[in-house]
């Protein structure tokens, strides 16, 4: 279980009690959480947050569903919340907001960057920037310190062409 995965958002909204349609979503995710390690950044869990308080007048339940998760998330052995204010996110997503005017995004994918091998989204707009972006090409990055040892390639996929690809190996 050496390698990591950051989640976007949409896949950690069910652990707080808010629907997603994908199709046998917890089948892939009882694959995910049981064979990677899981990274969470942050402003995830606040935009999940945000969208259970939106929902908590339809469906009162859902502030113990959130309680319930937040609790899970801090004790599931192989996943690790990492903090949006990490300097070097920071950085890197101030730096990403001038391609993408969307903070939360832009933190998330920093952490990706640094953090995991894997960065599942559903989010075509984020798929659509990694693939027209290289670090080199973010105002203020060339030859930034916080940048050393960001060699690796980060694979960015949605969930299903994750699985896919997880099936061919």
């Amino acid at each position: 279980m050496s390698q990591r995965i950051l989640l976007d958002t949409t896949y950690i909204l069910p652990i707080f009690g808010i629907p997603i349609k994908i199709k046998n979503f917890e089948e892939k995710m009882s694959y995910i959480f049981t064979n990677y390690r899981i990274l969470i950044n942050s402003l995830s869990i606040l935009e999940a947050k945000w969208k259970a308080i939106k929902l908590e007048k339809q469906h009162p339940d859902i502030r113990n569903y959130f309680y319930e998760g937040l609790i899970a998330l801090n004790n599931w052995t192989n996943t690790k919340i990492i903090s949006f204010y990490r300097p070097e996110i920071d950085h890197l997503a101030t730096n990403f907001y001038s391609l993408h005017n969307d903070y939360f995004d832009c933190s998330i994918l920093a952490t990706a960057i640094y953090f995991a091998d894997f960065f599942l989204t559903e989010d075509s707009i984020l798929l659509d920037l990694v693939n027209q972006i290289s670090i080199s090409d973010v105002p203020n990055m060339k030859d930034h310190r916080l940048l050393q040892g960001l060699s690796k390639e980060l694979k960015v996929l949605k969930v299903d062409d994750f699985m896919r690809k997880s099936a061919d190996t």
